[in-house]
């Protein structure tokens, strides 16, 4: 994959949250478990700015926004996981920072799934939503979007790294307030792994 440079596994430019960190750890962890190859698209999820769901968005409505995106993205092939976190600032008003995790046996781009989730959260908003994915650019640190196997010790620290910026403790208003997808029980076919 031409790693070349050390990477640990969370951002140290902000202080995180122990127990999202955590929380978003395991799941991630779990998701490994369950799927041998996975692929994690970061998208945020806000409000245009001139828009009424802006000015007028409230913790509770966010919610509503997202729990009916993830609703309707059950549907979309390959789509194995998701974890989000919701925050707030002056500027951007409520927002949603997630992840979404393909399943790596079938995709090996984002794009396509990026698309959807675009189109169906500006059909949940009723036009007032806007989905912004976190792209790799030349001048990040870790790059994502990758599929990485679950044995890629490195990849997957790059990938915990990504997600860490969801565990930030700037931006929450009074609590934590995020979400982890359910995860299938394993499958009972194919080649057991060889752990250890």
């Amino acid at each position: 994959m031409g790693y070349n440079q050390i990477i640990t596994d969370i951002n140290v430019r902000y202080t995180h949250h122990r127990t999202l960190r955590r929380n978003l750890r395991n799941h991630f962890n779990r998701l490994f478990d369950r799927y041998s190859k996975l692929l994690m698209l970061r998208v945020d999820l806000s409000y245009l700015k001139k828009s009424d769901s802006h000015h007028y968005a409230d913790t509770h409505s966010t919610v509503c926004d997202i729990t009916l995106l993830l609703q309707q993205c059950h549907s979309l092939k390959g789509l194995v996981g998701h974890a989000w976190v919701l925050e707030y600032t002056e500027e951007h008003s409520f927002h949603i920072h997630a992840a979404f995790y393909l399943n790596g046996q079938k995709h090996r781009k984002v794009w396509s799934i990026f698309e959807d989730i675009r189109d169906i959260w500006a059909n949940v908003t009723e036009g007032d939503g806007y989905a912004h994915r976190c792209e790799p650019k030349e001048h990040y640190r870790v790059k994502g979007e990758w599929v990485t196997s679950y044995d890629d010790d490195e990849g997957r620290d790059r990938m915990l790294y990504i997600l860490s910026y969801l565990s930030k403790q700037d931006q929450k208003k009074e609590r934590v307030i995020y979400h982890v997808s359910e995860i299938p029980k394993p499958a009972r076919r194919g080649r057991p792994r060889c752990l250890g």
